[in-house]
């Protein structure tokens, strides 16, 4: 804030020796030396209670009028093409200080203001006035009192061209009295927004939108994911769309750019990325009020990706005591989508409320859904154009995972619940019909929330099926089952809450399981040679919605999402012998599924922002 005023003017000084003697006159007991200490003690709280300061003040009738303005202003330089100018006026006609004892003269009201005031833009040739309200105080000491007048005032809209502007604010009064401040803003182009990137083979493709005015852009990047305008490596004069070629694949690749107008350049956009070799697409646009439930993914024999995925949309909000607000209608969504076609194509499988998601391809490569809902456990198969479904269980409706054979036979687990208790269970159709089978059984009702816990079932060689699951209160912990010698046999892997899971069989038949747990670690265990679990910590602390395949070597190949850099979609896998982590999508992913195809490319679906995307380094 810069103050333009006038020095203090006698006029808004005491009287002098009139005012002096009435006040002896008073009080005779009070020395002479006292009386000339307060008067000058007047002086000074005449300042500091507000009282008019101001010099090269006029004068009308003999009498002082002073007068200041400032201009308040918040930031050197602005990206729009006007401002909102704000500030304040001192005073209004100071009326003169009153002699009786204590007594505080009228503050003059709005109507009474005699102060204007005008802006002017010195650069572009603008004028206007401002609009103020004025607000008085008056402040008194023994018989003399002290009155100001502020005046807060607003103009608005005030025109600004690119480069500097010098801003005047001039405030007058009826006494001819003025006061001028002014300050200089420079007005650079607005941040380009919308700012993207994708990734292809050793390639990066920018876009954004344009920013009105801009004549260039500055693109800037870096492998470090600090990037800014001075660290980065700066490519002058792009256009958008813009293809950064070159690139070593699987290296993660930073972007933010400006814009420029007049040799001015605008703050940086915000910074996205992009990793080369990894190509990401929508499969499907949802919207804004989506509950995005699962996904699920898996690959045919000719690498085509076939992905089933769930959410809920709310089409109604009502409002509740305490103003609560809440979803009172709903449309659900069970969807497939393929890119066999060469894009992606997506088929409604059915309108099932508070469905999982679920999806395998047999060795006819023929697509298999499986989902609960509140009809049950349901069995889709998708053939010549159209689904044929099947209810597995229709006690059973909190949540469900399955798999293929090698006989392409079925295998669930889910979760079912009674009034009193909760189970896990297990249904195949290996014999020709659906047989169904307790896995574990729990004290209390499972209370099936949406999403349920988890669980994950994988199935050996020999058609056993291995089952991780989550625990239940108070125990909890990650948890697997096994059928051995006819009778399920379940024991812990690991304690505490368990979020989200994902397993998996290697060739030896040993379980794998990556696992988010309440302390948001994203977790891999593994059985060694013995049958030990061995557990890593694959995120620290910020992680969620894990998803776990294996290649053909054993190596874990992992998708999960990343809070500690804003919920991004991150791969990781141990497939060079230690742990490596890309980025591959940008932050709000949630719900991913991983899977390989045979030439061992990763494939991802997730939900990102308002779409279903796919992400792959095929």
């Amino acid at each position: 804030m810069r103050v333009v005023s006038l020095p203090y003017s006698a006029g808004s000084q005491l009287k002098s020796s009139q005012s002096r003697q009435a006040v002896i006159m008073q009080y005779p007991e009070i020395p002479r030396f006292t009386i000339r200490s307060v008067a000058g003690l007047f002086i000074l709280l005449a300042q500091l209670l507000g009282g008019c300061t101001g010099g090269d003040s006029e004068t009308t009738g003999g009498t002082a009028n002073p007068l200041w303005v400032t201009i308040e202003t918040t930031s050197p330089s602005v990206q729009t093409s006007t401002i909102d100018l704000r500030g304040k006026a001192y005073c209004d006609n100071c009326p003169a200080s009153e002699v009786a004892f204590g007594y505080c003269p009228a503050i003059q009201g709005p109507l009474s203001s005699s102060v204007d005031i005008t802006w002017k833009n010195r650069t572009t040739g603008a004028t206007g006035d401002a609009i103020h309200g004025i607000y008085g105080s008056c402040s008194c000491l023994f018989s003399y009192c002290f009155t100001s007048y502020s005046h807060q005032w607003m103009a608005y809209g005030v025109p600004l061209d690119i480069g500097e502007n010098e801003l005047e604010a001039t405030a007058s009064d009826i006494s001819g009295a003025t006061a001028t401040d002014t300050v200089t803003l420079t007005r650079i182009p607005a941040s380009p927004v919308e700012l993207t990137a994708v990734a292809g083979k050793g390639e990066v493709t920018l876009d954004w939108s344009n920013v009105t005015g801009a004549t260039a852009y500055n693109l800037y990047w870096s492998t470090s994911a600090d990037l800014t305008v001075s660290t980065g490596t700066k490519l002058a004069g792009v256009t958008s769309l813009f293809v950064h070629t070159g690139l070593t694949d699987g290296v993660t690749h930073y972007y933010l750019v400006t814009a420029v107008t007049g040799g001015y350049e605008s703050p940086p956009s915000p910074t996205v990325f992009a990793t080369p070799g990894w190509r990401t697409e929508v499969l499907a646009p949802t919207t804004s009020s989506t509950d995005r439930r699962a996904t699920s993914i898996a690959m045919d024999s000719a690498a085509n990706t076939h992905v089933h995925y769930a959410y809920d949309e709310c089409t109604h909000y009502s409002t509740g005591p305490g103003n609560f607000i809440y979803c009172d209608a709903y449309v659900f969504h069970n969807y497939y989508s393929t890119d066999t076609g060469g894009t992606w194509v997506g088929l409604a499988i059915g309108p099932s409320p508070y469905v999982d998601a679920n999806i395998a391809i047999d060795s006819a490569d023929e697509v298999h859904v499986g989902y609960a809902d509140n009809h049950g456990i349901i069995h889709a198969v998708y053939a010549n154009g159209a689904w044929t479904p099947e209810t597995v269980d229709a006690a059973g409706w909190c949540a469900s995972s399955f798999a293929l054979d090698g006989t392409d036979k079925a295998h669930f687990a889910y979760y079912a619940s009674s009034a009193s208790a909760g189970y896990l269970m297990y249904a195949t159709y290996v014999s020709g019909a659906w047989v169904h089978e307790t896995v574990d059984a729990f004290t209390q009702d499972i209370g099936c929330g949406v999403p349920a816990d988890p669980l994950s079932i994988a199935v050996d060689a020999n058609g056993t099926g291995h089952i991780a699951y989550a625990g239940r209160y108070p125990d909890y912990g990650l948890k697997y089952a096994v059928k051995q010698g006819g009778t399920w046999v379940t024991s812990m892997i690991d304690t505490g809450y368990i979020a989200k899971l994902s397993a998996a069989l290697d060739t030896d038949g040993k379980m794998h399981v990556a696992y988010s747990d309440g302390a948001h670690h994203i977790k891999y265990a593994h059985q060694d040679a013995t049958g030990a679990w061995v557990i890593e910590v694959i995120e620290n602390g910020s992680g969620d919605y894990p998803s776990l395949a294996l290649d053909a070597s054993g190596y874990a190949h992992i998708s999960y999402v990343s809070y500690s850099s804003g919920g991004q979609l991150v791969y990781a896998t141990n497939s060079a012998g230690s742990w490596s982590y890309l980025p591959i999508d940008a932050a709000d992913s949630e719900e991913t599924a991983v899977a390989l195809d045979s030439q061992g490319k990763v494939h991802v679906s997730y939900f990102n922002g308002g779409s279903l995307k796919s992400a792959t380094n095929k």
